[in-house]
């Protein structure tokens, strides 16, 4: 499980996603090829097998999001909103991403254990 993780979090796919969501923090315009979306909405379902379950919980504020423009339903918008959405439980908290992300410690006792608990205090 050690070497899944660590491949997917270092991935090209994982990397682009994380590369879209911020360039939508600055430009939220709903400009997306279908393939990209596909593509982001199969890395964002895998997320829950390879990260703590506090991130999965904000990576799946995007894949709601990216769901609704997917179907074409209940989204008549012509921007994302999972980055400036005014309710906090349904924004994608960046910051806590950047907490995981950014700290070696804390990114390195989870690939080696899963849940560890520098990550469990960190992420709170």
């Amino acid at each position: 499980m050690k070497l899944e993780r660590e491949e997917f979090l270092f991935s090209k796919e994982f990397l682009q996603l994380i590369v879209w969501i911020y360039r939508k923090c600055e430009n939220d315009k709903r400009e997306v090829e279908k393939n990209d979306l596909e593509r982001y909405v199969k890395t964002l379902k895998r997320t829950e097998n390879y990260l703590p379950e506090s991130l999965v919980r904000e990576f799946d504020e995007v894949l709601n999001n990216l769901l609704l423009v997917r179907v074409g339903m209940g989204y008549d918008g012509d921007h994302f909103d999972f980055h400036k959405s005014y309710n906090d439980d349904k924004k994608f908290n960046d910051e806590e991403v950047e907490k995981f992300l950014l700290n070696e410690n804390v990114l390195e006792d989870f690939i080696d254990r899963g849940e560890g608990p520098i990550l469990n205090i960190l992420l709170q």
